[in-house]
């Protein structure tokens, strides 16, 4: 078992690093947690005192804004009542909240504009009584939707397990 580090400083000013490491071929457990790569929303973890993996989805994956705003609407807050539940039964469970805005307008205003979605959707559920250490915000940067259907999905809160 070793770690290895390499630095190289090129003349014309480029830096190369490498990690390598090596490490023993031993299973460090019988039931290692397995996340599933097709999405984002699901994970699979072993359930206690059994050898079977368990999927656990959250209820939901995302929800909407109006174009400009970041006001969490009615039907959205019943969304994430039932996100809220979900992590209040799910103890262990951590998210990510990502906001998100659609291209249309300064790309420095949509970038503040999905943090601020990002921060009311993660006071919210703070406020419900997840504590933060549970919560992570992050923005996506913006994407030229083609279709107001388009654009209308980029206007919004993402949520992915970590």
């Amino acid at each position: 078992m070793g770690i290895f580090f390499i630095l190289m400083i090129f003349a014309g000013g480029f830096l190369l690093y490498l990690f390598l490491s090596i490490v023993s071929k031993k299973p460090a457990s019988k039931n290692p947690v397995k996340v599933k790569k097709d999405s984002s929303a699901n994970i699979s973890v072993p359930k206690p005192g059994n050898a079977t993996q368990e999927t656990i989805s959250l209820p939901i994956q995302k929800i909407l804004f109006d174009a400009g705003m970041d006001h969490i609407q009615q039907q959205a807050e019943e969304k994430l009542l039932e996100l809220v539940q979900f992590l209040l039964e799910s103890p262990s469970l951590k998210i990510q909240i990502i906001g998100i805005s659609d291209s249309t307008g300064n790309q420095s205003q949509n970038r503040i504009l999905a943090k601020s979605r990002a921060s009311k959707v993660y006071q919210y559920i703070k406020g419900k009584g997840i504590d933060s250490s549970r919560l992570d915000t992050d923005i996506l940067p913006s994407s030229p939707g083609i279709t107001a259907k388009e654009r209308e999905n980029l206007r919004a809160v993402r949520f992915t397990i970590i």
